[in-house]
């Protein structure tokens, strides 16, 4: 859906918050606790209305807002709930919370935005609370104030109908007066869906222009438009309210009856008689499908076909278990796609237990790195009289999703292991934490796990794992090193392997090395002894791989 908003004829300058009334203060936020020292003193006419707003440090944290006027609160702005969603837009876009009053008596009165950062310790008594951001405006109302802006003309004009088709575009136009304060921004409200559809931006005319290019709203919806000037006033016109133009109504299969069997016994066959009734306009097929359970399956289903106006009487069935207990409920459904209606049925038993799967144990190798398996072991029991199967799930989150399950049939009276398993994924931060769940229709067991962040690789390190010499030597003769280097990296890698021999250390051999995380290998690097000075020469002999060496002293002999 492309949408535009023009609002032309706009003076330079109307940002948000930098206006007289706008909360943020010049030079960085307020210290917490603090009144912000912002020259916000207004005088209007009788009947205008001012748009306040108060500067929200972060929308996404946690904050409240109460407004007073003149020591009495007037509202209270909770985060928790947000008010609406278009509410919430509304603090996004600008960083702030908002308040509207109209004044329509003469004198001066006083406007106090209460901004609490910490409202579980907001209480003021609490030692640990650290205060509210106050925000002040005076505001006089007098004969010679500002004068609220107005609607010079509109079309449509406010108050009418929009008859438009479901996709048809439409536009809006509005010419403002505002003599004493220039129309900075407007912002387009649309109801019952409680969204904004469009934050306006100035662009050089008086004409707040709303253009929706393949429809938009729903029937019945009000758009409502706000300009609002660079002093804030602010000019709401009569909304305008959506009338979707009616069309042939497609096929739509209505259940206008129904009835059930119930009560029946374990394995016996539940009916379910509807009639189905075509309440469109048009010729139409449809699943009529039966769903039956507390976890809704589908069951039985028929394909129907009927005329405008036609209606059919249709027999579903659905064979029952034996019930968990003496009797079992549960809800079974006629669904046409775009109806239902649902009845609540009874199993009843007839003495014996049927089949009963218990979550006897569990356990998880909880926590687990971000992209590792978590593994879920649980025994499972049937404790009814009867040999009986069942899915097995597992169910992830705090929106629960079944990520893995198992079939699993049981004697009277026999247990199983089984493990299920979940790929997770990377946390939202260091640890993320929810519940997973074994469920096997009759019992369910929950925990709590944790997945903890995936440190970063460690890159290829090689380690000198072992050192050995064939020192003494003779003078001439070959010294040769054996030694094991292992990669104890995380990664892939390549290095030079020297021999380093001398107290004045120099590079005899070398050897470049590649090596998988974790893999060793041994190698052996040689040094040509010359004679020594005197019957014996002793000396070190080092081997380093860049990140880590060993050294041993060798001898060579006359």
């Amino acid at each position: 859906m492309k949408r535009r908003t023009l609002l032309k004829g706009v003076a330079a300058g109307g940002a948000v918050g930098s206006g007289v009334l706008g909360a943020s203060a010049v030079g960085g936020r307020t210290p917490r606790g603090r009144v912000q020292d912002v020259d916000r003193e207004r005088t209007v006419q009788s009947g205008a209305e001012l748009l306040f707003e108060a500067d929200i440090e972060n929308p996404d944290a946690n904050w409240d807002v109460e407004w007073q006027i003149d020591g009495e609160r007037a509202r209270y702005d909770a985060h928790y709930d947000m008010r609406t969603q278009d509410y919430l837009q509304y603090v996004e876009q600008y960083g702030a919370a908002y308040f509207t009053e109209t004044f329509d008596s003469s004198g001066t009165y006083e406007v106090i935005a209460f901004v609490f950062y910490d409202p579980e310790t907001g209480n003021r008594d609490d030692p640990e609370y650290e205060g509210a951001d106050e925000i002040r405006w005076t505001v006089h109302v007098t004969s010679d104030g500002a004068a609220p802006p107005s609607v010079a003309s509109a079309d449509p004009e406010p108050g009418e109908t929009l008859t438009v088709g479901r996709n048809e575009p439409f536009e809006i136009d509005v010419d403002v007066s505002s003599p004493d304060s220039d129309p900075a921004r407007t912002v387009w409200w649309l109801s019952q869906a409680d969204v904004v559809l469009e934050f306006g931006d100035p662009d050089g005319s008086g004409t707040a222009t709303l253009s929706v290019d393949d429809g938009a709203g729903c029937h019945t919806c009000a758009i409502t438009c706000w300009v609002i000037t660079e002093d804030n006033l602010l000019l709401r016109p009569d909304s305008w309210v959506l009338d979707h133009e009616a069309a042939d109504v497609p096929a739509t299969f209505q259940v206008a009856e129904m009835a059930t069997n119930s009560p029946i016994g374990g394995g016996e066959t539940l009916e379910v008689t509807a009639t189905i009734h075509n309440i469109g306009d048009e010729t139409g097929t449809t699943d009529v499908d039966l769903v039956v359970g507390h976890d809704p399956e589908i069951e039985d289903g028929q394909l129907l076909t009927l005329d405008p106006g036609e209606s059919t009487e249709i027999t579903l069935l659905f064979e029952a278990g034996e019930p968990a207990g003496e009797v079992e409920e549960f809800p079974v459904m006629v669904d046409t796609g775009a109806d239902t209606a649902s009845e609540t049925v009874a199993v009843e038993s007839d003495g014996t237990t049927p089949a009963t799967f218990e979550v006897a144990e569990m356990a998880t190798n909880s926590p687990v790195g971000g992209g590792e398996t978590l593994e879920v072991d649980t025994t499972i029991e049937n404790v009814g009289d009867e040999t009986g199967t069942t899915d097995i799930e597992l169910l992830v989150g705090h929106d629960p999703v079944v990520e893995d399950s198992e079939m699993l049939t049981l004697e009277a009276g026999e247990s199983a292991d089984l493990t299920l398993t979940f790929q997770t994924g990377q946390p939202a931060g260091d640890t993320e934490e929810f519940p997973v769940v074994v469920d096997t229709g009759a019992d369910t067991a929950s925990e709590m796990v944790v997945v903890e962040s995936e440190a970063e690789p460690t890159p290829a390190t090689f380690n000198v794992a072992s050192i050995n010499t064939n020192s003494p030597v003779g003078g001439g003769e070959t010294l040769e090193v054996d030694t094991t280097i292992e990669n104890v990296g995380d990664e892939t890698g390549t290095t030079d392997v020297v021999l380093i021999v001398g107290h004045d250390p120099a590079v005899e051999d070398s050897q470049m090395l590649t090596l998988e995380a974790g893999e060793s290998a041994s190698l052996t690097l040689t040094f040509q002894a010359g004679h020594p000075a005197g019957e014996i020469e002793e000396f070190p002999v080092e081997v380093d791989t860049g990140a880590d060496s060993a050294a041993v002293m060798v001898v060579v002999e006359q």
